[in-house]
């Protein structure tokens, strides 16, 4: 999960220490002196609440929803792995799959098949234990990490590679049944439709365009690209 947008922070130690000069920096948005900063203990994610969300539930509800969303995108991941080569055919994809391995390997989430009466595999839905990861999701994903920049860190090529590979092969099962039908089931890829805008007499007129693949076409006539 991505949170928050890269960029110095100004913080206070528990000593008091600033960790910049409250003299000599100035805020350019107001042009006179920074007058406030992080105090000991607090963080971003505190201070400024998850997106302008800062009732508990609400934010409980966006982190369980954002781990849903990554297993389901690790399931679907099987559309570009190439069973016959054992491969992986794109980067991101691997590593969706990876969290989602990882997911299921920590308790976290469980691959809950549907069968027929004889057997057949008809659907799949991924599915996430809430409590235990509003409980043990962000440990659990601090200790991927750490496995991860270690290696980085360290050089450590031989065991990255072995890491990861592990972590990124499918499970028992999914590269055979469970990824036809994620095939089976994969819808096309969605286009947006986006208006225009144009000045005509000094005003600007806003124009839409019908939903299909000739709107998107003539739309993009229009706009000159």
């Amino acid at each position: 999960m991505h949170y928050g947008i890269l960029g110095t922070r100004f913080t206070e130690d528990k000593d008091g220490k600033l960790n910049f000069d409250p003299e000599k920096t100035i805020n350019p948005l107001t042009g006179e002196r920074v007058v406030s900063w992080y105090k000991p203990g607090q963080t971003a994610g505190s201070v400024l609440g998850i997106f302008g969300y800062t009732e508990e539930k609400d934010c409980q509800d966006i982190e369980y929803a954002q781990y849903l969303l990554m297993a389901r995108a690790g399931v679907r991941a099987l559309e570009l792995y190439d069973p016959k080569a054992g491969k992986h055919l794109q980067a991101h994809m691997q590593a969706r799959l990876g969290i989602t391995n990882y997911f299921i390997q920590e308790g976290l989430a469980e691959l809950v098949e549907f069968r027929d009466a004889e057997g057949k595999l008809e659907d799949v839905h991924i599915k996430l234990n809430r409590d235990k990861v509003l409980k043990d999701g962000h440990a659990a994903m601090g200790r991927l990490l750490v496995e991860l920049q270690v290696r980085k860190s360290t050089a450590d090529g031989e065991g990255a590679r072995e890491f990861y590979e592990k972590l990124t092969t499918p499970r028992p099962g999914w590269a055979g049944e469970i990824r036809d039908l994620v095939l089976a089931k994969k819808q096309p890829r969605k286009v947006f439709v986006q208006p225009n805008t144009f000045v005509v007499d000094g005003k600007v007129e806003l124009k839409e365009y019908p939903l299909t693949n000739e709107g998107v076409i003539q739309s993009f006539i229009e706009r000159k690209l």
